[in-house]
């Protein structure tokens, strides 16, 4: 088996079920359905999976049929729910494409999805910016809103790759193609980015409704300045987002395919990996329950939840960054122990913890908890919010079922976790 080396050429997927992850969890299923034969609380159980996998599928392909010809963007931030009532509701894509600027326009949808933005080094230094257009596009400026994030989108993409630095203006579209991501879709990032980095020989008067970047920033688009260029801005800041963690992903680079007995093998590993993992999650599940306490129970201050949030907001209190850097979640670490304390520094120093009081926490969603608390920082009260994750140590995410598993944050950033306002 010989490795060629240079990265395969990945070509945009006709449909979410050709995705590679799409297929593998297929096949899963499959192997499952095999495992549940005399067991029929499990095959129903399969059975609704299998329904609900091929309910995201339809959604996902009907939104890219749907509003796709008209350069939006599925990703990874959008909630399921709302974008089926929208695809459902609407009778038209412009309905459908109205309906889609107004879900942008609710100031607390946004705000969840500039959060999972953090996790980027590259926008978290730009977070000021980022804010800047949200304050912008949220008091209909819209205009300054384009102009903001097409600036924030060329900076990131331009760090992402230090040896080979370029701008998104110079990708060619073909390069936004991600492996294994919803983004790769043939009518995904890919597609959108042709209007993105269409070029402007001459000036025009018209109205635009496209994010034409180069009309735009070379002043050959004069008349740009509505809520479709801005939300598809954002939509396309997103986008990027999911481009950019897909690009972590590796596809095969093998010259020759596995044989038939290779391809039994994987097949027989793949069945045994989801019976365990099947078997874990159900005995998880019989013991746990949700849980919302406030500090007035007893029981409140020796949770392994609240004891984690107290051990983070210490270290900030104390400005230990070292730390407050080994709480985060585990595939957020991706630099030495010393840099990532460096970076933490460089986002806390000007918040300091002078005190704080938990509150309460609500943990409603299996290895998953928000932690809620008051502080003071620089001599103003505001209010906060820990996102929380339970992972497994071995670094391949969160894992309910490892006894061995512990909890770290989502959210870390300061703009993450206070809220703007001050208490009353």
């Amino acid at each position: 088996m010989s490795v060629v080396d240079k990265d395969p050429v990945v070509t945009p997927y006709g449909s979410v079920a050709d995705l590679p992850s799409y297929i593998e969890l297929s096949e899963g299923l499959k192997a499952l359905t095999l495992l549940s034969f005399f067991s029929p609380s499990m095959r129903k159980k399969i059975s609704e999976m299998k329904t609900e996998l091929q309910k995201l599928t339809d959604l996902v392909d009907l939104f890219c049929n749907c509003l796709g010809p008209r350069n939006w963007v599925m990703n990874d931030s959008m909630n399921v729910d709302k974008i089926t009532d929208i695809l459902v509701s609407a009778s038209d894509p412009e309905e459908a494409e109205t309906l889609l600027i107004e879900m942008y326009q609710v100031e607390d949808h946004l705000e969840s999805w500039i959060t999972r933005l953090t996790h980027h080094e590259g926008f978290q230094r730009r977070m000021h910016l980022i804010l800047q257009a949200k304050d912008n596009y949220l008091a209909r400026r819209y205009a300054d809103t384009a102009r903001g994030l097409i600036e924030v989108m060329d900076g990131f993409v331009n760090d992402l790759d230090p040896g080979h630095q370029q701008g998104m203006h110079a990708k060619n579209p073909d390069e936004m193609v991600a492996w294994d991501s919803i983004g790769g879709h043939q009518l995904g990032l890919s597609n959108a980015m042709k209007t993105f980095t269409k070029k402007f020989d001459k000036t025009t008067d018209d109205e635009v409704f496209e994010l034409f970047r180069h009309g735009i920033v070379h002043g050959r688009c004069l008349h740009y300045d509505n809520d479709i260029v801005a939300t598809k801005a954002w939509n396309m800041l997103f986008a990027i987002s999911d481009w950019a963690d897909a690009r972590n992903k590796k596809p095969p680079i093998t010259e020759d395919q596995p044989g038939f007995i290779e391809s039994i093998k994987d097949i027989g590993k793949t069945l045994i990996d989801h019976s365990n993992n099947k078997r874990k999650f159900e005995e998880f599940m019989e013991g746990w329950h949700p849980v919302k306490m406030d500090a007035e129970n007893d029981n409140f201050f020796t949770n392994p939840i609240i004891l984690r949030a107290i051990h983070f907001l210490d270290a900030w209190r104390a400005q230990k960054f070292g730390p407050m850097a080994q709480s985060i979640m585990l595939n957020m670490r991706t630099e030495t122990e010393k840099k990532r304390a460096g970076e933490f520094r460089e986002m806390f120093t000007q918040f300091p913890l002078e005190s704080y009081n938990i509150t309460s926490f609500d943990y409603s969603t299996p290895a998953m908890a928000a932690v809620f608390f008051t502080c003071s920082i620089n001599g103003e009260v505001r209010r906060g919010r820990l996102g929380m994750i339970l992972e497994g140590k071995d670094g391949k995410g969160f894992s309910i079922a490892d006894n061995d598993a512990e909890w770290n944050f989502v959210t870390y950033g300061p703009w993450a976790i206070l809220e703007e306002s001050e208490v009353a």
